[in-house]
């Protein structure tokens, strides 16, 4: 048995997609996994929550393999404090017709940039032009014939399961609003791209003080607040003799934990937590510019004008297959961008409902 991208694996128990079906799905992943003649995992982070995961297994007949190469040595990443210049640089780079890929936590964001870009580059480019979010539907059959050449601007909907291979090194931006992803995830956005030229990464996320100093008090949290969810209660909780409700501190509940904890953390300080997986990894970090953030709302009203004067008249196919009408309805209900983190407090497993589902 063979997982790789384990640590996102972990993730599932803050998945509302999976409530119908997540006891089944607990029992029958710990079932395969603890009777399979072998058992392989693999992932570029490795957490507490893969080894919670692995502990039906006998750890006498474990073999831990570490991979010391590091294929972004030296990499430049540059954190630009300048949104509008983070922007114009993507204005740039489509404008001299070279591909780059673009991630961003937001699918408001990811929209916004490739309209205004496509907005502000000649036509002759358009056609390099490539959107990836929930609402475009594009389906990847092969990245690396896809994405080549191409100037490939996405959502949370393309994280994991997806490999660019490409002779020839390219750009790769990232934008960071801290409010669905969390840094492990951006982390993984940049790296669809297995030959990078030059990162540039721009975000301005507030630095939220740590709910939890422990995973012990993240524990003893979520034990008070069972009365959650019917899915949890499902999953985690019994009736006694007494019929008073009984928490189950099984691998669910464990790991439940750990991604809150995990999740916590990296609240404390999203761009901070993601420089240190790049630094990991090998990329050579530097800031350039002065701090200061687009006026979204604005950005936004000027798109949606430029949109609905044109395409009302000529509604002309862009080149991920989608009508220029059909995406005006999506941009008319984003009016603004997530520029900083939602206020958080402790959060009951009654709120585990992932915000990543909505940033699509």
């Amino acid at each position: 048995m063979h997982i790789d991208e384990v640590a996102s694996f972990t993730e599932f128990t803050n998945s509302d997609l999976l409530d119908n079906i997540l006891k089944r799905l607990v029992s029958t992943r710990t079932r395969l996994i603890r009777h399979a003649r072998k058992v392989i995992v693999s992932d570029a982070l490795i957490n507490d929550a893969t080894f919670e995961l692995l502990k039906h297994r006998d750890l006498a007949k474990n073999v831990f393999l570490t991979n010391q190469f590091k294929k972004f040595q030296n990499v430049p990443a540059v954190r630009l404090r300048s949104e509008e210049e983070f922007l114009a640089k993507l204005v740039e780079r489509c404008c001299a017709g070279e591909p780059f890929l673009f991630g961003a936590d937001s699918c408001t964001v990811a929209t916004a940039f490739y309209h205004h870009c496509l907005q502000n580059t000649p036509e002759e480019h358009h056609h390099k032009f490539l959107l990836i979010t929930a609402e475009t539907k594009f389906r990847i059959k092969d990245a690396s014939q896809d994405f080549l050449g191409k100037c490939v601007f996405y959502s949370p909907k393309v994280t994991f399961g997806v490999d660019f291979s490409t002779a020839v090194a390219q750009d790769v931006f990232i934008h960071i609003t801290g409010f669905s992803i969390q840094p492990s995830g951006s982390y993984q956005q940049t790296t669809r791209c297995r030959n990078i030229k030059s990162l540039y990464y721009f975000g301005e996320c507030s630095e939220d003080a740590s709910i939890y100093n422990s995973l012990e008090e993240v524990r003893a949290e979520v034990e008070q607040a069972v009365a959650t969810t019917q899915t949890f209660n499902a999953t985690c909780t019994y009736l006694e003799e007494l019929d008073q409700v009984e928490v189950i501190k099984n691998t669910f509940f464990n790991l439940y934990c750990i991604n809150q904890f995990t999740r916590d953390t990296y609240a404390s300080n999203r761009i901070r937590h993601f420089e240190l997986i790049l630094l990991q990894s090998g990329f050579a970090l530097r800031q350039e510019g002065v701090k200061s953030k687009l006026n979204a709302s604005t950005m936004m009203e000027e798109i949606n004008d430029q949109i609905f004067g044109t395409s009302s008249r000529n509604p002309k196919t862009k080149s991920d297959g989608t009508q220029a009408s059909n995406t005006t309805n999506y941009l008319r209900t984003s009016t603004t961008f997530a520029s900083s983190s939602p206020a958080r407090t402790k959060p009951s497993t009654a709120s585990r409902k992932s915000s990543a589902t909505a940033a699509g």
